[in-house]
């Protein structure tokens, strides 16, 4: 099926994954060819685009700037809808919540739309004058009919005096587009780093998404450290942390590899990859940060998890009662470091590419590893009823088809709550109540699975 696939529909993914089992080999994977999920009878394609994802992920966390898609008005609802709300008045301190569009129309695909856009950014200037700054994502049909939304964007932000960013990011420009907009958000940390700023000794600089706002609780762990968080990105960001990116001593790396290495190549920092994902990830990683310090930062660590310590392993023991042996499956692959969340209330946790552990301990690993859309819904099905999990994630558009169908499903309340709730060890009571909310509901009981109504026939 692959060799008749046209060659440019191919989205590369990690064709890589580590093992979740202790000393199991990682598991070696063929390039997923994104357009199986449209040849798949009956399955919906709907997904995000890289307009979708550069607006909402990179650029919509800068609070004091306007964003301005470029393209129809539908784009700009569709990426409004998942754009982080964040804390302050909205269009007098924040503006990334405000949802602005050129509402490209017919007549600007045959006549062009440059003086349109040019007009829009003058207008909402007028209108948000508090705004430090523009970005201009642009979709699908300025990419087809080749509009220099660069010159616009030189030209406004002479007239302005405000940066104006032009953001190449048609959604069907994936290889060379996701290129093009990682490298203008690259061109934007050069162009707007403070010149020569001596770090002070303990200040950092943190790399995080913007997670339902869980960067705020990653950040007083930092300062609780005795640390100074200079800048962030681009979780919680705004124009002078973008600034402040180089000025630091350390990086610390919440998930962010990639961008870590850019920062590196750009401002030569050291960095340092953590998780603050449940209890034991949280003290694995303040010692690790502590490590990169003084022996104050040291004490200060110890200390913070010297007092956590009794009311952690308070609720990881009343938890485990109702919580020990569930088995938590992903048709996505895992990183090991995402699952000890999991591993601290006693739950197991597995994968359709990784394999998945019994209640035994033995470990199963598939033969001929499948992504999720490389298999056919029975094939699904007939995996379910093998593994028979407590939790399944990693279904996407289908999840609702299953859930109907009896298994339990990860929903998107669930996934955002572990978001704000795993972070470190506040939540830790929080977090308890949700795992026993998706593995052991009292409503949850109501519905058997598929495999427990054959099994009762």
């Amino acid at each position: 099926m692959n060799a008749r696939l046209p060659t440019e529909k191919l989205h590369r993914q990690q064709d890589e994954y580590p093992s979740l089992a202790p000393g199991g080999p990682a598991v070696s994977m063929p390039p997923w060819n994104y357009a199986l999920n449209r040849l798949q009878v009956g399955r919906a394609a709907t997904g995000g685009c890289l307009y979708g994802g550069q607006s909402t992920t990179f650029w919509a966390p800068v609070r004091d700037l306007l964003h301005i898609t470029n393209g129809p008005i539908g784009c700009g609802v569709y990426a409004h809808g998942n754009r982080p709300q964040v804390d302050g008045i909205s269009g007098a301190e924040v503006f990334s919540g405000i949802n602005l569009s050129t509402d490209f129309q017919e007549k600007d695909v045959v006549f062009g739309g440059a003086n349109k856009l040019a007009r829009a950014v003058v207008e909402a200037d007028g209108l948000f004058p508090r705004n430090r700054g523009m970005t201009l994502p642009s979709t699908c049909p300025i990419a087809l009919i080749g509009d220099d939304i660069e010159s616009v964007a030189k030209h406004t932000s002479r007239e302005l005096r405000k940066p104006v960013i032009p953001v190449q990011c048609a959604g069907f420009r994936r290889g060379d587009g996701i290129g093009e907009t990682h490298n203008t958000i690259i061109g934007t940390w050069r162009e707007w780093a403070a010149q020569d700023v001596e770090p002070g000794p303990r200040d950092v600089v943190l790399l995080c998404r913007e997670m339902n706002g869980a960067w705020r609780n990653i950040e007083r762990l930092l300062v609780d450290l005795g640390l100074r968080v200079v800048a962030r990105w681009p979780g919680g960001s705004d124009r002078s942390q973008v600034a402040g990116l180089g000025s630091g001593r350390l990086v610390v790396s919440v998930d962010m590899e990639y961008w870590v290495r850019k920062l590196e190549q750009q401002f030569g920092l050291p960095s340092i990859e953590v998780s603050f994902l449940g209890p034991t990830a949280t003290r694995e990683s303040l010692r690790a940060i502590a490590a990169c310090f003084d022996n104050e930062v040291a004490c200060k660590a110890e200390r913070m998890i010297a007092d956590h310590s009794s009311d952690v392993k308070a609720s990881l023991t009343a938890s485990r009662r109702r919580l020990d042996g569930k088995l938590y499956f992903s048709f996505a692959p895992l990183h090991p470091r995402d699952v000890r969340v999991y591993a601290d209330f006693g739950i197991r946790v597995g994968s359709a590419l990784q394999g998945w552990p019994d209640r035994e301990g033995r470990w199963h690993i598939p033969e001929t590893p499948r992504r999720y859309q490389e298999m056919t819904p029975v094939e699904v099905d007939g995996l379910l009823r093998k593994v028979q999990p407590d939790l399944i994630d990693g279904l996407g558009q289908d999840a609702a088809g299953f859930r109907t169908a009896g298994y339990s499903i990860m929903d998107d309340c669930g996934r955002d709550e572990l978001n704000r709730a795993a972070i470190g060890f506040p939540g830790i009571d929080r977090l308890a109540r949700e795992l026993i909310r998706l593995f052991d509901s009292p409503t949850g009981r109501l519905v058997l699975c598929p495999w427990i109504e054959q099994r009762g026939r």
